[in-house]
């Protein structure tokens, strides 16, 4: 290896071939410190990429200063062209909606309520889901209200629940749920999301059930957990809740009834997660019921000693310019679950 009959000539014929200290190495036979030895010896410098051949060089130009609301905003644009749901909301979103029956005449007005539907569960109960949407199709009730946990989430809910689902990926989820949520002619469905549904939005920031209803129009996305929904002027608020059954089951009802301030208190107050019935016909002058659900007796509720009450109902709702005259419940249970309905 040659290392000290290098002249200046040589080395610079060198660098100018290879456009680099490592390359010229290489042709002269000696080590790449020596090259740089002899740059630093000699005062050279390297060659400008633009006189190699076929390189574009493209000098950069003077910076751009964005201010923080600009990058931020860029930020959140490229990540939600990702397919991210990037948003500023709280748990709850209380958003507010105004909603108009067909079936409305003599100022009374009747809805569907369904809840708790898990599709993508082993345990879900998709032939008794479609079983309710022929009775509100077939019975002219064209707006039901879905109060949460539209899917089984990704299995992150409690520990051995990655066992209970058959869908994996939010892709699959997704499809599932688009394809095989009810659709009816002249049926529309608002639905709040809840905490399974929540899942997917924890992990990797992406809204499933949002996204469903957007690319459906017979699905109405209402929010995260609760949200307001005016009725022929008659308030109602579907509300997912959380925690567990309390021993007496009218409990979690009444005190999150309560704790609502009294200009936002609704006239009806529907709630989902608990997988199981209850009936407050006036408690601090709000109607409560909740509402059951379409999901079998999974291993998790049969640890904890639970029982879910599947079905669906029908409210009838007479009011005089938003003042409720009276609330007809029709439950309609199904006593008996299907195995393996997926």
């Amino acid at each position: 290896m040659r290392r000290f009959s290098l002249s200046r000539e040589e080395v610079q014929e060198a660098l100018d071939k290879a456009g680099s200290a490592a390359g010229a190495a290489r042709l002269l036979g000696v080590g790449k410190n020596v090259v740089h030895l002899r740059i630093q010896e000699w005062g050279m410098t390297l060659p400008d990429p633009a006189a190699k051949p076929g390189a574009q060089w493209n000098p950069p130009g003077p910076a751009t200063k964005l201010s923080d609301a600009e990058r931020e905003a860029a930020a959140l644009k490229y990540l939600q062209a990702k397919g991210y749901m990037l948003d500023r909301h709280v748990a709850c979103d209380n958003r507010r909606f105004n909603v108009q029956t067909k079936n409305f005449a003599g100022g009374r007005f009747s809805v569907g309520v369904v809840t708790d539907t898990h599709l993508g569960s082993r345990f879900q109960q998709l032939t008794l889901l479609n079983a309710a949407y022929d009775y509100f199709a077939e019975n002219g009730i064209d707006t039901v209200l879905h109060v949460g946990d539209v899917g089984a989430g990704n299995g992150s809910m409690y520990r051995g629940q990655v066992y209970e689902i058959f869908v994996q990926s939010a892709d699959d989820r997704f499809d599932y749920i688009h394809k095989n949520y009810p659709r009816r002619d002249g049926v529309k469905t608002l639905m709040v999301s809840g905490n399974h549904d929540h899942s997917d939005l924890k992990k990797q920031g992406q809204n499933l059930i949002d996204a469903v209803c957007k690319a459906r129009e017979d699905l109405v996305y209402l929010g995260m957990s609760g949200a307001y929904v005016t009725i022929h002027e008659v308030p109602f608020y579907l509300l997912h809740s959380c925690g567990g059954v309390a021993y007496a089951r009218s409990y979690r009802m009444q005190k999150l009834i309560e704790q609502i301030s009294p200009e936002n208190k609704p006239k009806v107050m529907l709630f989902g997660h608990w997988h199981t019935t209850c009936e407050l016909p006036m408690y601090r002058n709000v109607y409560g019921w909740m509402a059951g659900c379409f999901e079998s007796q999974t291993p998790y509720e049969l640890e904890k000693g639970l029982y879910p009450e599947l079905g669906f109902t029908v409210l009838e709702v007479t009011a005089n310019a938003g003042d409720v005259i009276a609330v007809r419940k029709e439950w309609f249970p199904f006593f008996e679950p299907l195995a393996e309905d997926y």
